[in-house]
């Protein structure tokens, strides 16, 4: 009985009244005729067990079960024999050759008949099809008269040759759902009951709640996290190496020489969890071995840095040449720059050394058949033989196509998932003509909304050449003005700030980069609807609100910027609207002078409609003890200013508050006057420094 005639049969079951075959086809997700076909079939399996298939026009079909639990009926179709009813000739024989290597024992022609429900002469005919299918492997099939049949051959190959032919039988679209549905201990389904007998039948099922662990100690022991397959494929050898072991069939071969300590520590512990009450005696090296080369060559699903450092001295040289030799390949039949993506080197390299060994070892790979790429996107005829040449010549092996085609994937990733690897990050330089504070502040911005940068320096300095660029090895500049002669992208950014067109246009340019376009990228200016001049009534009233406070007692930055927003705030309501601006500001990175003592609140809020700004001064709790510290910086702080602009910021209030941030740097007597926190100098010095903007 299939799948969908047992669904078929247990919804007709539950239901409690007359059901129509449109109901039931909508249910199956079939046609009219195939449900009529399937009630054929149930029609006759119910009249052989007691009930009956009702079908009347214009009524519908219903089950009649004289009095039978429908769960009694519903338990008939899990059975073995109904599981084993349904597999092909090749599929049974996959089981057969499972059951016959997980016992390690002769057995009788009868008892396979039995378990798998068919004749002694299917029987006979199955062995004969196992005995061509391993001919060649290392593997014989043993016949005995009066005595049954077994598979004989070296441990490691029987273990191997299990693995393989499992990793067919059983696809991971079931296979892994079942395995985490027995580590979240959630209740099977159908297929999962399914399997469940199947398992039990092969003798092969363990102590599930000691196997997943052990699973997850050898990942910590590698500090690795595998792949859900890699993790499933370990799960089984572990069951299949413990009623191996217990059976006293131990691997013996000697040691390879490509097992590692890094893997041979973490193997040896595991196999003592997995035999400490079947084996009293020390653990024969080659079964550490063994499982310290499925641990080599299985897949890894993170990409830890830490992890690459243990496992780069185990990775031949010829993989590592190898890995960049497939990168250039992929690189010209891709058109992609492979080269920029360190994590993808690093992978691609350890992948080549697991695949070089597993083909060596002959060690089968339980391959992921979930939904891959498109036609589309598979490498073509031409891609795949460049691939296959490289992995013959650089590393001996013969590749085949599921081989190649797990290799593209890691290709794939790289271009659908950037983010997937550690990419060597496009060395940025900022350049802000109108002064340092701006560009700490455009650091700060670019910083946080840009990580893919890596931020080398922000300056004001407009005079450099390209021969620093060089130097300093710098991919982009961003800058606030125009620079001639440079043959490094170069990003011109507008001002006031636009932080979405920013953005857009650094993704743009990193896009651009990678792919070797180096081009000069200006954004067009943001357009204002109140754009003033400079004037002495701009100057006057900003310096007449300019406030002057000094601090005593400990600074606590929630209490500094609750300070800040009631001296800016032109009413009560807009204190808590600074206040999220102040803080949301801050979030992104502070503005220290540390040379200075210095530290500058700032930030634009739509609850003010001119600049507000100030300072307070600093005053020791006592003598000797500057309150700065305890905000952590060093040397304490003196003195803090805040600037608060309207949102939008108009050009003029712009210009106010630029020149006061590069006059903190550029003018120590300045600094000084400001320190001192007489108010009336400070508005004086305020003047002196606007009057040549005027």
């Amino acid at each position: 009985m299939k799948d969908r005639q047992k669904r078929m049969l247990r919804f007709l079951l539950n239901a409690e009244n007359n059901l129509r075959i449109e109901e039931i086809a909508a249910a199956c997700g079939v046609g009219r005729r195939t449900v009529s076909r399937d009630l054929d079939l149930l029609e006759s399996w119910l009249s052989l067990r007691g009930a009956r298939l009702e079908r009347k026009t214009n009524k519908g079909v219903r089950v009649i079960n004289y009095g039978k639990d429908p769960a009694e009926l519903l338990a008939l179709i899990n059975t073995p024999e109904s599981y084993y009813s349904d597999l092909t000739p090749e599929q049974r024989q996959n089981f057969i050759l499972l059951y016959m290597i997980s016992h390690s024992r002769e057995m009788k022609i009868a008892e396979v008949a039995l378990t798998f429900f068919i004749s002694d002469t299917c029987v006979w005919n199955d062995l004969a099809q196992i005995e061509e299918r391993i001919d060649g492997s290392g593997l014989i099939l043993q016949r005995m008269k009066g005595v049954g049949v077994r598979i004989l051959g070296d441990e490691k190959t029987l273990r191997m040759t299990f693995l393989r032919v499992f990793a067919e039988v059983f696809s991971t679209k079931v296979i892994i759902p079942y395995i985490y549905c027995v580590r979240e201990r959630q209740v099977p389904e159908l297929e999962m009951n399914k399997l469940n007998l199947l398992l039990e039948n092969l003798n092969i099922t363990g102590d599930r709640d000691t196997l997943f662990p052990l699973v997850t100690l050898a990942e910590e022991l590698l500090d690795v996290k595998f792949t859900v397959s890699a993790e499933s494929f370990l799960y089984f050898y572990l069951m299949l190496a413990g009623r191996r072991i217990q059976s006293g069939c131990t691997v013996h071969e000697p040691v390879p020489p490509d097992c590692h300590d890094h893997y041979r520590g973490a193997a040896s512990l595991v196999l003592k969890k997995l035999t400490w009450k079947t084996m009293s005696g020390p653990i024969p090296s080659g079964e550490i071995d063994l499982l310290c080369l499925l641990f080599q060559v299985c897949e890894w699903g993170d990409l830890r840095t830490g992890r690459w450092d243990q496992v780069s001295p185990y990775i031949p040289e010829r993989a590592l040449h190898a890995g960049q030799k497939l990168i250039s390949v992929m690189e010209e039949q891709r058109s992609e720059q492979y080269y920029l993506d360190s994590g993808l080197e690093k992978t691609v390299s350890a992948a080549l050394a697991a695949l070089s060994l597993r083909k060596k070892h002959r060690i089968p790979q339980w391959y992921d058949d979930w939904e891959g790429p498109g036609a589309g996107d598979f490498p073509g005829p031409r891609t795949e033989e460049a691939v296959r040449n490289l992995l013959r010549e650089g590393l001996g092996i013969e590749g085949d196509r599921q081989d190649i085609r797990t290799l593209f994937f890691l290709f794939l990733a790289a271009e659908i998932n950037p983010h997937q690897f550690l990419r060597h990050k496009i060395r940025c330089l900022i350049c802000c003509f109108e002064g340092i504070g701006l560009a700490s502040y455009l650091y700060s911005i670019i910083r946080h909304d840009a990580p893919e940068l890596d931020i080398v320096e922000a300056t004001a300095v407009y005079n450099f050449d390209q021969r620093y660029l060089d130097l300093n090895r710098i991919d982009l500049v961003i800058s606030t003005f125009p620079i001639a002669d440079l043959d490094t992208s170069l990003l011109i950014v507008p001002l006031p700030l636009d932080r979405k067109t920013l953005q857009h246009a650094i993704d743009g340019a990193v896009g651009r980069i990678r792919r070797g376009d180096v081009r000069r990228i200006t954004l067009p200016p943001i357009l204002e609807e109140e754009k003033r001049e400079l004037s002495v009534n701009h100057v006057l009233g900003f310096i007449g609100n300019f406030t002057v406070s000094r601090w005593c007692g400990p600074i606590r930055l929630k209490e500094v910027i609750r300070r800040i927003a009631e001296e800016a705030a032109p009413d009560r309501k807009a204190i808590s609207i600074i206040e999220k601006d102040i803080q949301r500001r801050e979030d992104l990175g502070s503005l220290i002078l540390p040379e200075y003592g210095i530290r500058i609140f700032h930030c634009k809020s739509s609850a003010v409609q001119e600049a507000r700004a100030g300072l307070f001064q600093i005053k020791p709790e006592a003598p000797g003890v500057p309150s700065g510290e305890a905000l952590g910086e060093t040397p304490p702080l003196t003195l803090m200013i805040y600037l608060v602009a309207p949102d939008p910021c108009p050009e003029n209030i712009r210009l106010m508050l630029s020149a006061l941030n590069v006059a903190l740097m550029e003018r120590p007597l300045l600094r000084e006057i400001l320190s001192r926190g007489d108010e009336e100098r400070v508005r004086l010095g305020l003047f002196d420094l606007y009057h040549s903007l005027l």
